[in-house]
């Protein structure tokens, strides 16, 4: 039984200014269906985001701490993008940076006397080993069995978290701190700098740069040639002889490394000492970071600010007796028109009062109606 003579019909190709206007779309569409949330709720829309934008900008600590919150959502971020430029979705950046952290931490403990330039590069180099290694936990089981690794990453988030709270409430526990979730403090060396004798640190600049260099592997080398053709075209990789499973497991490695580096940058310069809490959700937002950005990593930073300004912002409206998940609902909403944006790009929507479909292109949307 037909409900709606509605059918979709597959574009012959997105163009590059449709492509280019479905984020601005969605966005613009997210903060008026919130300016309506934000209505019901007796709040004033425009002083509502009047609030987040200066609560996020319009002061030098806003601006601090909307940048230090941006580095690891960059990070967190491009490692989802990296990885599904081989379509493979890491859902498990928040575990790898929990077990980044961890590395870190385990060097700080191991070594706390060493100089602080030293201390600091070994502790970065901790974190994207055990970032790297966590993500291969769920990579060699995508490469070799074909394992899903949506379902893998997943479950080593969990899997993470109780780890790192055995370490904060076991050998790692602060002793003056008995009942409390978190370590010892890490070495007073072991703090990342500022830049310029501000208080914003040198997280930014450091996710800035991870964003610089795995856009040069990809776009300017060889293997990241080799990756794009075997994410866009299999057949075509087969063809040129290419390896698949070396790459899966590259790509995976590197995504869970970028990951284990947004721990270190937390360690060091937002938390000081690692907690169960530290990853705060970033692993779970970067993936709509990732979203948004869509194929530009370069776009990644940008995107990456912006959702660290909703958050932000989102606390400024806490004055106002809202809940500062105001911004969670705004994410959400700029997600759902990327989703109904990118069908209403790809697809165009045509009316038939026939019951055939077998038009080319053609989907039926009442296909599972009885």
């Amino acid at each position: 039984m037909k409900l709606l003579p509605i059918y979709l019909q597959r574009r012959a190709a997105i163009s590059s200014r449709r492509a280019a206007l479905l984020p601005i779309f969605a966005i613009a569409t997210g903060f008026i269906v919130g300016a309506v949330v934000l209505w019901f709720s007796g709040v004033s829309p425009l002083d509502a985001y009047l609030e987040m934008f200066n609560a996020s900008f319009g002061s030098a600590q806003g601006l601090t701490a909307t940048f230090i919150r941006a580095a690891p959502l960059i990070l967190t971020g491009l490692a989802v993008a990296i990885a599904l430029r081989m379509q493979l979705w890491n859902i498990g950046a928040e575990g790898q940076l929990l077990l980044g952290s961890a590395g870190a931490t385990f060097v700080f403990f191991t070594w706390p006397n060493l100089p602080g330039p030293i201390l600091l590069v070994a502790a970065a180099v901790a974190a994207l080993i055990a970032g790297a290694l966590w993500a291969l936990i769920a990579a060699i089981p995508r490469a070799t069995i074909d394992l899903n690794e949506i379902i893998t990453t997943l479950f080593l988030n969990y899997i993470a978290l109780r780890l790192v709270s055995f370490l904060v409430y076991g050998p790692w526990q602060d002793p003056g701190a008995i009942g409390f979730a978190y370590s010892k403090p890490i070495p007073p060396q072991g703090a990342m700098g500022t830049i310029w004798g501000t208080d914003l640190t040198s997280g930014v600049v450091l996710s800035i740069v991870c964003v610089a260099i795995t856009w040069w592997g990809i776009e300017r080398t060889r293997w990241g040639f080799s990756v794009k053709i075997l994410g866009g075209n299999p057949r075509a990789g087969a063809y040129l002889r290419l390896n698949a499973k070396r790459r899966i497991i590259s790509i995976m490695a590197i995504s869970g490394a970028i990951a284990g580096m947004a721990g270190f940058i937390q360690l060091t310069a937002v938390t000081g000492r690692l907690q169960p809490d530290i990853a705060a959700g970033y692993g779970y937002t970067g993936i709509l970071v990732a979203f948004l950005a869509g194929r530009s990593l370069l776009m990644i930073p940008v995107v990456g600010i912006f959702f660290s300004a909703l958050i932000q912002g989102g606390y400024s409206l806490q004055a106002q007796g809202l809940s500062s998940s105001i911004s969670t609902v705004l994410q959400g909403l700029i997600v759902l028109f990327i989703l109904l944006g990118g069908v209403a790009a790809t697809y165009r929507f045509r009316w038939s009062w026939t019951s055939s479909n077998s038009s080319s292109g053609m989907v039926n949307l009442n296909s599972g109606a009885r």
